[in-house]
């Protein structure tokens, strides 16, 4: 009796201090960018789908570079539909040095009757400062400047949406946000703290922005530099802790989303874009079986189903195409080690999984010493273990690699 009552007091508090730390968090605010005039918008394109207007204004969170302080945004309209239109404001990923991605999602929501808007992220395309490339200042082993361009980015996304609502082309009750791995980063604390957007979708994100910093691939030289400063996770999760997107998404509750998210994605690990899910309410989640690049060899699925999603959201309809999964290949590259031909390096794709976590698998590789068929079993991100059959016959192996 007496350890029924604790387990319930426990199970008691740990709902307690859950609700009191979203409301904690509910309680965060970012300010939105000072009201200015927009200039009008100029036509600068036209086909038989679409109409391009480009309009520019000054980034509500300027920084010391004069060429990252314009924002240029492109309106991309149906041609073949009379406004007004619902519309998706879409951020592209970290790096992008053009537009192509999202050209092709926007074609897609064109069809279905979608107004697009492209927001160039700070540091990136046409916002690049003279000497460096797209993207190269974005992400900086400094928490400061970190912090700013976060700033800068979601002030951007919410000015943005000030000039939607100065233009009756657009419904302003009916505006989705998408964005891609970094963009996906950024679009999710817009999401939340920009009540004007009504719905989202979130490709290759996540949230924890320390812990992914800390985890991820795609920034080994920024947290070596970050760890040589004197910075732990623990000291860059408190210095970032105002610009979390996690800390905002109480705030999100009762929005529609979707997440897409790659079993094998070693840029933005498991941990932070299951952090993401669990901070939505109830999104739809459709997983890719790869890595976080592999998300190419899916890209006309991925862009499908964001057209689906959002066209369920602002007509009702299109929802039930929209999938679980999505069809990839699972390319594996890296190192294999096995008790007949010892270490070689090697590539391979999998011809079956395990369906829920795909922890097991069997994959087809080619390695130098020829072919070999593994079975393995995942024991961390990057290394299995399991059986191999190679032409001289069955032997134990080990497997390093990354998941495309």
């Amino acid at each position: 009796m007496l350890r029924a009552w604790r387990r319930m007091l426990i199970v008691f508090l740990g709902v307690w201090l859950s609700q009191m730390t979203a409301l904690a968090q509910s309680d965060r605010t970012l300010p939105p960018p000072s009201p200015v005039t927009f200039n009008n918008w100029q036509q600068v394109s036209a086909n038989e789908r679409t109409i391009e207007y480009q309009v520019a204004f000054d980034s509500g969170e300027p920084s010391s570079y004069p060429e990252n302080n314009t924002v240029r945004i492109r309106a991309l309209l149906p041609a073949e539909r009379v406004g007004p239109f619902p519309t998706v404001i879409l951020l592209h990923y970290w790096g992008a040095s053009d537009w192509e991605l999202e050209e092709r999602m926007s074609a897609q929501l064109n069809r279905r009757g979608i107004a697009t808007v492209l927001v160039p992220l700070p540091y990136h395309l046409s916002r690049t400062p003279q000497g460096f490339t797209s993207g190269q200042l974005a992400v900086q082993p400094d928490p400061k400047a970190l912090r700013e361009t976060i700033l800068q980015s979601v002030s951007d996304v919410r000015r943005t949406m000030d000039w939607i609502y100065t233009r009756s082309e657009f419904i302003h009750e009916k505006v989705g946000l998408a964005g891609t791995s970094l963009g996906a980063i950024v679009s999710t604390l817009a999401f939340s703290v920009e009540p004007r957007i009504k719905s989202g979708c979130f490709i290759l994100g996540g949230v924890d922005l320390a812990h992914l910093l800390w985890h991820s691939s795609r920034v080994v030289s920024q947290r070596d530099i970050l760890r040589r400063n004197g910075y732990t996770e623990s000291r860059l999760r408190e210095e970032l802790a105002d610009v979390e997107p996690a800390n905002y998404l109480p705030q999100a509750h009762g929005k529609p989303a979707m997440v897409v998210r790659a079993n094998f994605d070693s840029v933005v690990p498991a941990q932070s874009s299951e952090a993401l899910i669990q901070g939505l309410d109830h999104p739809t989640v459709i997983t890719l079986r790869t890595g976080h690049y592999g998300g190419v060899l899916a890209e006309n699925q991925i862009i499908a189903n964001v057209g689906a999603f959002f066209q369920s959201q602002f007509f009702g309809e299109g929802k039930n195409f929209l999938a679980k999964a999505l069809k990839a290949p699972t390319i594996r590259l890296g190192a294999m080690v096995d008790g007949i031909n010892q270490l070689q390096v090697a590539a391979g794709i999998d011809l079956w999984q395990s369906k829920n976590d795909s922890r097991f698998f069997v994959s087809a590789f080619v390695t130098p010493r020829g072919p070999k068929l593994a079975i393995g079993m995942r024991i961390s991100q990057n290394l299995s273990i399991g059986p191999v059959l190679t032409r001289k016959g069955l032997t134990g192996g080990l497997f390093w690699n990354v998941v495309l």
